[in-house]
């Protein structure tokens, strides 16, 4: 997705304009579902839906996500890369 970082708060949190669609997309991480509340509460925002979306990392999985599963993710996003033109 493409972007230009707007501001941070910390390095915790980062704004990017999304010029796919206008709107913006954000970069919370947070400790709980309430912390991103409350800080969409304080964002610039004059008007229209925020949507927020839990995401995992690899780390999140433990065991579950073994060598064989990193190896494939690993193909899946160099594929990916590749057809993108990077």
């Amino acid at each position: 997705m493409s972007g230009s970082r707007e501001g941070t708060d910390g390095d915790r949190r980062a704004v990017r304009r999304n010029q796919g669609t206008g709107g913006r997309l954000l970069d919370l991480e947070c400790e709980s579902l309430k912390e991103a509340i409350e800080w969409l509460k304080r964002a610039p925002f004059e008007d229209g839906e925020v949507e927020i979306r839990q995401v995992f990392e690899a780390e999140d999985f433990g065991a579950e996500f073994t060598p064989e599963l990193r190896d494939q993710e690993a193909r899946v996003f160099a594929d990916a890369r590749k057809r993108k033109g990077k």
